[in-house]
């Protein structure tokens, strides 16, 4: 009720909850607490009033049951319906809406049930190079890839940082790691190089893999895109 004072008239709340209980990159543990967190931001959303709510969470969600076996997309429509919204959800890819980057999420959009607007998603921009010869395809445009976002940034060597650019920098590798590094071929993770000797002795597989250039760059920020001689 604080809140409401202080911020009045809210147009659109946001948030993500986490995610560790759903992420594939987890345990997707159907009894981790945190995946009940979306019952608080329905809560909030009933105090505060906005006239609209965006849930987002890792696609995989979608597929996620709760401990009485429920699906936990269900329960999130039902609880922000109880809380006075008309919601919908769709999985949607940031590659597709001009993101240099696959990034597979669902959104769950609520409008307020006073409000007369019809819940309504961005239609696709993006798409694969081949889909752009159909005959729909006069809006679409090829998917950005990481050379198109990062292809004009100066070369440096591990450690180093750029001249122009403070944000562009090289994470500082051993040299046990750079010579790991340099024999992974793209899309392929230096786990899976032909010489055991060069396979990182920890780390998941997406660990230490080589971006391809010329498609987007992978969700997981632990990849890397080129190591020079």
């Amino acid at each position: 009720e604080n809140w409401r004072e202080k911020f009045g008239e809210i147009d659109v709340l946001y948030g993500g909850p986490p995610c560790q209980g759903f992420s594939l990159a987890g345990k997707r543990n159907i009894e981790d607490p945190r995946n009940i967190l979306f019952l608080h931001f329905a809560r909030i959303a009933s105090h505060l009033k906005p006239k609209v709510v965006l849930l987002e969470n890792v696609r995989v969600l979608t597929t996620m049951k709760a401990p009485d076996g429920s699906w936990i997309k269900d329960n999130i429509v039902a609880a922000f319906n109880e809380a006075g919204y008309r919601i919908e959800y769709r999985e949607l890819n940031a590659q597709n809406f001009g993101v240099p980057q696959f990034r597979d999420r669902v959104f769950f959009l609520g409008v307020r049930d006073d409000i007369n607007v019809e819940v309504a998603f961005p239609e696709t921009t993006y798409v694969e190079k081949e889909e752009l010869n159909s005959l729909f395809s006069e809006e679409l445009n090829p998917l950005r890839t990481f050379r198109n976002a990062c292809g004009d940034l100066e070369s440096i060597e591990s450690g180093e940082k750029s001249k122009t650019d403070r944000w562009h920098f090289a994470v500082v590798h051993p040299q046990h790691v750079i010579e790991q590094l340099k024999n992974v071929p793209e899309g392929e993770s230096a786990h899976n190089n032909k010489d055991p000797k060069l396979r990182p002795k920890s780390g998941y597989n997406t660990t230490y893999k080589r971006i391809k250039w010329d498609e987007p760059c992978s969700t997981i920020g632990t990849t890397f895109a080129m190591i020079s001689g």
